[in-house]
């Protein structure tokens, strides 16, 4: 999807916006039988030459009727079955269409159609998650296929599934782990986003980090839109708490027995031969002393730098141990699934069953 311009070249001057309830009284008589004529006018996403008006619990929206069908096509196929005029209500000679959607996506979901996919486009920027959120569920639910694509591109770029992009997401905080930061709990949004696209590799990332939240933030949810909460399945919740202990084992392993036994690999050198033996004692022992203390193996991604640089490791002794460690971090991302849900995920039957009831159901309508 890139290069796509949802932005679809609309003349500057419609950015123009008349003031909330400006226009009230003023342009059309007065429709005493719509029901949304009282409602707020969004200050945005009201255009004075718009011909259709969306009313979304409270807020109205002047948009343009072409773009959006272009867009989505179930309002293609709403607009395309004839309506009688008795049962249209009108505003300012535009049909007004009621959705229930929260009015913040909608907002989110309109401005990318209308204002182009530019807006929030920093992965760190407060609004980053909102908008992507908007436009994979309004994307999904509306069949608005390039919206969705391209809120799912962004999605993954916040949950990567290579190990250098997720390097980077740590070395943007200065910080050796997601547990602290503005909105980390946005990832419990995340997990659900994942569950609704059916999308595994989303789902094992975010719960991954879900699971280096505190407990406490994993039970008060995140922000939702219309400043609602929104919460982890019980199931999703459990498995997070459940994956710690193994996630744990997982970080001793990557960081002691697995990285620094360097005479069992094919590599060897002269020079540092004799420092690799002190390397693994004392990082055992103060395993053993202190215990893991982290359930993050991904978090480490300069662990390996930082103790070839205290022991004075050969270059390259240092990019090999560096290389090795790349390497088995990346083939843990690749299977964070499993070690997610060593016992299968409790809530895949449950989705398998959803979607048989769903072709039940298609297939009696169309008996």
């Amino acid at each position: 999807m890139d290069g796509v311009d949802f932005g679809y070249g609309l003349p500057s001057e419609i950015v123009a916006v008349t003031p909330p309830r400006l226009l009230v009284g003023q342009l059309q008589p007065r429709n005493i039988t719509c029901r949304a004529w009282n409602w707020f006018q969004h200050p945005v996403l009201w255009f004075n030459d718009g011909n259709l008006i969306l009313a979304v619990r409270g807020t109205l929206f002047r948009i343009y009727r072409g773009i959006l069908c272009d867009t989505s096509s179930v309002f293609q196929d709403m607009f395309a079955l004839p309506q009688p005029r008795d049962n249209v209500e009108m505003m300012y000679g535009c049909p007004v269409v009621y959705l229930d959607d929260p009015v913040e996506d909608m907002v989110n979901f309109l401005k990318v159609l209308y204002r182009g996919i530019s807006i929030a486009e920093e992965i760190w920027s407060p609004q980053y998650w909102p908008v992507t959120r908007a436009m994979i569920r309004l994307g999904d639910k509306y069949d608005a296929e390039a919206v969705l694509a391209r809120g799912e591109a962004r999605l993954m770029a916040r949950l990567p599934h290579k190990i250098e992009d997720w390097n980077a997401l740590y070395e943007h905080f200065g910080r050796p782990s997601f547990q602290t930061g503005k909105y980390v709990e946005d990832v419990i949004g995340m997990v659900n986003i994942g569950r609704l696209r059916r999308n595994k590799g989303v789902i094992a990332r975010a719960l991954y980090l879900c699971a280096q939240l505190k407990t406490r933030l994993l039970l008060d949810g995140c922000r939702g839109a219309d400043g609602s909460r929104e919460y982890l399945h019980n199931d999703d919740l459990a498995c997070c708490i459940d994956a710690r202990p193994g996630l744990r084992a997982r970080n001793h392993w990557l960081k002691t027995t697995c990285v620094f036994p360097q005479r069992q690999s094919s590599f060897q050198c002269d020079r540092c031969c004799d420092k690799y033996d002190a390397v693994e004692h004392r990082e055992s022992m103060h395993t053993l002393e202190a215990g893991p203390k982290t359930s993050d193996p991904l978090a480490h991604a300069g662990f390996i730098r930082i103790q070839c640089e205290e022991y004075d490791f050969c270059a390259d002794c240092t990019r090999e141990f560096m290389k090795k460690d790349r390497k088995l971090r990346q083939d843990f991302l690749d299977d964070l699934w499993n070690d997610m849900f060593p016992d299968g995920d409790p809530r895949e039957e449950q989705i398998v069953e959803e979607m048989d009831e769903s072709e039940e159901e298609t297939d009696e309508d169309e008996g």
